[in-house]
Formats: structure tokens, C-alpha cells, sequence
């Protein structure tokens, strides 16, 4: 995790993150929705900002993660307006750029075009994927997140309005990036815990296997842009995507591989044993070196052997000539995957796949076994599968005629995620939180949240008075109708109560007497009543005739008998609220 907490820090400070090249963005606004992609040995980082002519998509190139990254020197890659860019290469080779786009005389909707280059100056030529449709998408979809399995395509939107608490994610499937996308449904709604979810995107568990959606919830149940971060599981397979998003409870983290090292200190090279050339730990660089540019060498994993399972190698050549690669070994045979300057190739002989790649920089292969078949990805792509006899293997690195650095190998032994699982059930909470005569309810939600207080004194209880001062914090969508208040309880389940409901404006009562319904009375708030101010709500009573003052000012009375010691009560309903005992 240390290096996602680096990169937190340096994205606070634009004068580290974006080098001098990119000094325009040091000022501009709305600079939003980064995704970055790593080709090649560089990380490009696509996004959109606002440098004073309107929304458009930028470019920018580091060689690590952490910056600092350069604007390309072509500039924008659009004309204003248009954000949200997702870029997307497909097993051949093919480059996909998708954005949202919202015109003056229309609705926000997701467009696409194809690309020849990582950054390229797109005059036109974009196609509609996805427009929006009547009900939760609102007029407005944006944030397309594309994914891929052997089924097809899948892309996740967000829909509804970002600022607002019904913002969701839904999802469609197509046979091929440019479409025709079928709409599939919700996928993460928004609920009265989690109001306003989306703009997400999906990242593997450590486990290679396991994908997790990420995305941001709106702090609040109201207009606004307070958010904060979310993660949960994602299942996906045979044209469906499944989750439990969004969640509040505990969730199990994320799986692990059965093997990882990222060769941290020289103890790494203990789970090895080594043949031929020079092997060390390189602890500064994570790195396991093998430094001898002449002759074979090998390092082979000992520690752990396995059937079906996941296997990742990182790997860079030291040099301008030579091969390198990782090899499964079992008793009787062994798959070497090759990589020598642009081919990559299995032996015995594949079908090869002609690959643009700097051999001096980081790539990624991926073997995946399953039964007999070995399927071997490069940076991400699909390049070949072969067959391999079944037996427990052991995975080893190798040099042929050349030096070269390895890092972040993880093997995991099962090559399907682990199920989903039912959903938590989660039961309504009360967060109630008090400090001295200050009382909090921290909880959104269907259903009353009710904080007891101690009985009134026998004095006050036939004619006197309860004041509390409240302040609204936040609403729920679930109710409809967000309340907090007061409630006053008598002998045999009576009561009565005053609600603030902001959304109508009103002071609105309710109560119970002999096990009847006395009915809701709504009066209007005084003129310019700002629910998130402070506010004193105040209950008076002589004999059966109860008075509803709100700031002093009167608004309402109710004439309900209670019997018995009285007690008060805190209530609210849908809503996050403050309260100040007198």
C-alpha cells in the first residue's frame, strides 16, 4: 500500500505531480475523472479540465506512477465540451478512446471512435454508444467504465447527476467496443445509507483474478459535492455483472495470492534456488537481478508447486540483446513463454504475436493454467494458449544471453474468483451519539430513530414546557418526507410529536390518544427557515392544549390528552440532526 499513499500525497501538491510542461494546469478549474493506463513502460494519465475555453480531454506521460507527468505537446485532444475519457485497447492491438459529450441542444450522453495513437487530435468521427433514457438516468450519463471476458464487452455509466442523491451506475454489454450496447440495469442504486453512487472504476484484487468496484457516495442526501470513497466486491461473467454495492458493513478483504514477493530484502531470495549466472535482491528497487549477460540462468520457485492458478512475473531485459522469460516446469515437461525484443512466443513453437515494446522497460505476463490449456497474456493481452500435461508445476524465471530485473511475482492456485456470497443483512441502526447536552443522530434511513430522555418533573408535566435547539445536518431519499423532532410520551403508548420537515417547509404534528391516530398537521415554517441553521423548537402545555412555538414564534396548537409521568424523546426520521438540550 505504500506506494497509493505516496501518490495521495503528491496529487495534493500540482507542482509535484505535473511537471513544468504541464504548468497550464497549475490554474486551471475542474481538472477531473484521471484514469491511467500503463503502455510500454510509460504511464499516461487521461482526463479532462477546464483551462478557460470549456471541458476538454488532455493527455500527460510520466515513466512512473508517481509523476511528474507532462502534458503532450499537442495540447488538448478535443474542442470543448467533453469529459470523462476512458481509453481502451482491444487483444489485437486496436485503440478505442470513449467520453461523455453534452451538446448545447441535448442531453449528456457516451460516445466513442476509434484511435491510432495514444494521443491524437479528434476532430470528429465520434459515434454514440449510449444515450439516456427517461427515469433514473435523469437526461444525463457519463463516467464509462470498459471491461472484457470471454463473453463480450461490458461498460459501467453512472447516470442522474453527480451533485444529486439519486446518482447511479448502471451497465450494458456489447459484442464489440463501437456496439450495439444492450442496457443490462442497475448496478449499484443509491440507497438511504449511500446516497448518490458512482463514477466508478474496477480494479483486480492482489489475487489477479477477483475485480472490485471503486467509486465515490455523496456525503450527504442533498444537493452538493462532499463525497467520500467506497469500495466493494464485483462478480462478472456470461454477459452479467453482479455485486452487493453499495455496502455499509464489514466486508471480507480482499483476497491474496497463495505466493507474492516484491523482493523487498535479500531473505526474498530464500523461496528461489538458482542456476547459473548472478542472482540478488535489489531491496531499494524491489527487484530480483540476475547481472550476467552471458550464458542460462534460472531461479526456480521452491517454495510453492501447483495444479490450476494465476501466475504474474514482472519483468524488464538490462541490455540490447538476449532472451528472458518465466517457464512451468513440471515433472515431465516444461512451457517456457519467451520474450526477445518484439516477439513473444511459447516453446514449443506458437502462433506468435508481433508486439511494439521497449524490452528495457517493466511488462507484465500473465499465465493462467487451467486443466490442460495455458492461456499467456502480455501486458494485459491475450497472445496465445498451449497445451501442458497436468501435474503440479513449479514456476521459474530464466535469462538466456543477457541481464535482466524481475519484481511483483504473485502465484495464486485457482484460476476462478471466489464467489460473491449472499449480501450482509444490514438491520436499521440507531447512531446516537451524545457529549454532555449535546445529542447526535449520524444515521440516514427508513424508519424513527428514538433517543429517550429522563421524564419531565411532575411539575412541568400538567402546564409547562420542553425546548430543544436542533440543527438539520442531512436528508435521506427513502421516506419521502425527513424529519426530526420532539415526541412527548404518556400512560399507555400516547404521545405527541413535532417534526421540522424541510422539504415541504412545515412544522408538522402527529400524535396518538387511547389508541387512536391523531392526525398529521402540517403549518408552515417562518418566512426564510433555513434547516441547517440552529433552531429552537419548543412545547408548551396548559391542561390538554399543546402549543408548537418554533424561534419563539407560534405556529401551532393540538389539543391531545396525556396521562401519567410524561417522557421526551429525540426522534428523527430519514435524517442526520443535532439537538441541544435547554
Amino acid at each position: 500500500m505504500r506506494p497509493y499513499k505516496r501518490l495521495l500525497e503528491t496529487v495534493n501538491s500540482d507542482e509535484t505531480f505535473f511537471a513544468a510542461g504541464a504548468a497550464i494546469f497549475l490554474g486551471a478549474r475542474l481538472a477531473w475523472a484521471p484514469e491511467v493506463i500503463h503502455e510500454n513502460g510509460v504511464f499516461r494519465l487521461y482526463f479532462n479540465a477546464d483551462v478557460g475555453t470549456g471541458q476538454q480531454l488532455w493527455m500527460a506521460e510520466a515513466d512512473s506512477p508517481l509523476g511528474p507527468f507532462k502534458t503532450h505537446p499537442g495540447g488538448a485532444m478535443t474542442a470543448p465540451w467533453r469529459i470523462d475519457i476512458s481509453p481502451l485497447m482491444d487483444d489485437a492491438g486496436a485503440r478505442y478512446l470513449f467520453s461523455c459529450i453534452k451538446p448545447p441542444d441535448g442531453d449528456a450522453r457516451i460516445e466513442a471512435r476509434r484511435v491510432t495513437a495514444p494521443w491524437e487530435r479528434i476532430e470528429g468521427g465520434w459515434q454514440t454508444m449510449l444515450a439516456p433514457q427517461p427515469g433514473w438516468e435523469g437526461g444525463w450519463i457519463e463516467a464509462p467504465t470498459l471491461l472484457k471476458d470471454a463473453s463480450g464487452y461490458y461498460m459501467i455509466y453512472s447516470g442522474g447527476g453527480a451533485h444529486l442523491p439519486t446518482y447511479q451506475s448502471g451497465y450494458a454489454t456489447a459484442p464489440h467496443p463501437l456496439g450495439p450496447w444492450t442496457r443490462r440495469g442497475l448496478l449499484i442504486p443509491s440507497t438511504p445509507a449511500v446516497p448518490g453512487p458512482g463514477h466508478q472504476s474496477v480494479v483486480l484484487a492482489p489475487d489477479n483474478l477477483t475485480p472490485y468496484l471503486i467509486y465515490h457516495r455523496k456525503r450527504v442526501a442533498e444537493e452538493g459535492w462532499p463525497r467520500e470513497l467506497m469500495i466493494d466486491r464485483l462478480q462478472m461473467g456470461g454477459g452479467q455483472l453482479r455485486t452487493h454495492a453499495p455496502t455499509t458493513t464489514p466486508q471480507p478483504a480482499p483476497p491474496r495470492p497463495a505466493f507474492q514477493h516484491w523482493f523487498d530484502s535479500p531473505a526474498s531470495l530464500r523461496s528461489w534456488k538458482t542456476d547459473g549466472g548472478t542472482w540478488a535482491v535489489n531491496g531499494a528497487a524491489r527487484e530480483l537481478v540476475q547481472s550476467a549477460a552471458t550464458g542460462t540462468a534460472t531461479a526456480r520457485l521452491n517454495r510453492l508447486m501447483f495444479n490450476d492458478g494465476v501466475i504474474e512475473v514482472n519483468v524488464r531485459r538490462m541490455g540490447d540483446a538476449g532472451e528472458l522469460g518465466a517457464s512451468l516446469v513440471t515433472r515431465n515437461s516444461r512451457l517456457p513463454l519467451t520474450l526477445y525484443g518484439r516477439v513473444l512466443a511459447a516453446s514449443p513453437p506458437l502462433e506468435t504475436a508481433s508486439l511494439t515494446t521497449n524490452p528495457n522497460v517493466y511488462h507484465q505476463l500473465l499465465l493462467t493454467r487451467r486443466g490442460d490449456r495455458v492461456e499467456m497474456k502480455f501486458d494485459g493481452r491475450i497472445v496465445a494458449t498451449h497445451e501442458m500435461p497436468r501435474g503440479p508445476a513449479h514456476l521459474e524465471l530464466w535469462t538466456q544471453g543477457c541481464a535482466a530485473a524481475f519484481s511483483g511475482i504473485a502465484v495464486t492456485n485457482y484460476t476462478t474468483p471466489r464467489p460473491l456470497g449472499p449480501p450482509e443483512v444490514e438491520a436499521a441502526r440507531q447512531e446516537w451519539h451524545r457529549d454532555g447536552n449535546r445529542i447526535e443522530q449520524r444515521g440516514l434511513g427508513p424508519g424513527l430513530q428514538v433517543f429517550a430522555l429522563p421524564p419531565l418533573p411532575q411539575s412541568a408535566a400538567q402546564n409547562g414546557a420542553f425546548a430543544v435547539r436542533l440543527q438539520g445536518w442531512a436528508l435521506g431519499i427513502t421516506s419521502g418526507f425527513p424529519k426530526y423532532g420532539v415526541r412527548v410520551g404518556g400512560a399507555n403508548g400516547d404521545y405527541i410529536e413535532a417534526f421540522i420537515d424541510p422539504k415541504t417547509a412545515v412544522l408538522a404534528t402527529h400524535g396518538s390518544q387511547g389508541g387512536r391516530e391523531v392526525a398529521w398537521q402540517n403549518s408552515p415554517l417562518p418566512l426564510g427557515f433555513t434547516y441547517t441553521d440552529w433552531h429552537e423548537l419548543q412545547l408548551s402545555r396548559r391542561g390538554d392544549v399543546w402549543r408548537f412555538a418554533v424561534d419563539g414564534a407560534s405556529v401551532q396548537s393540538r389539543t391531545v390528552a396525556l396521562r401519567g409521568p410524561l417522557r421526551p424523546s429525540l426522534v428523527t426520521e430519514d435524517a442526520r440532526a443535532v439537538f441541544a438540550l435547554r
